[in-house]
């Protein structure tokens, strides 16, 4: 999965929103949709349809759409979610560690959790 640095800036608060991770979710599908894009291209890489980041990036596309929707994710796309929201939490960590700003990323840890 490709990670939008500029992306994980919309975590930096105390409160997360569903809407506010389906348009994170939203910019790393567009990225990956890119790349789809140039393997695709005849000639096309061969197989490409059967690489595991292939098939990751199709069910990241499909729980942005079912969060975008309000329908409910089933456990394995719940896991799929928090692991990539866990990877937008440490970029998000490693950027206020630099900042001298207030710490915000309690509302993105809260998000996360409630899908314990």
């Amino acid at each position: 999965m490709i990670r939008s640095v500029i992306g994980v800036n919309i975590f930096n608060k105390k409160s997360v929103s569903d809407a506010e991770v389906v348009e994170y979710l939203e910019t790393l599908d567009a990225a990956n949709q890119e790349i789809v894009a140039i393997l695709s291209k005849k000639p096309s890489y061969p197989d490409y349809k059967k690489l595991p980041w292939y098939l990751s990036i199709c069910q990241d596309k499909l729980i942005t759409e079912k969060l975008k929707d309000k329908r409910s994710l089933v456990e394995q796309e719940k896991e799929r979610l928090k692991e990539t929201l866990k990877v937008a939490l440490a970029e998000v960590k490693k950027i206020q560690k630099w900042s001298r700003g207030v710490q915000k990323h309690s509302g993105l840890e809260k998000y996360i959790n409630k899908f314990d």
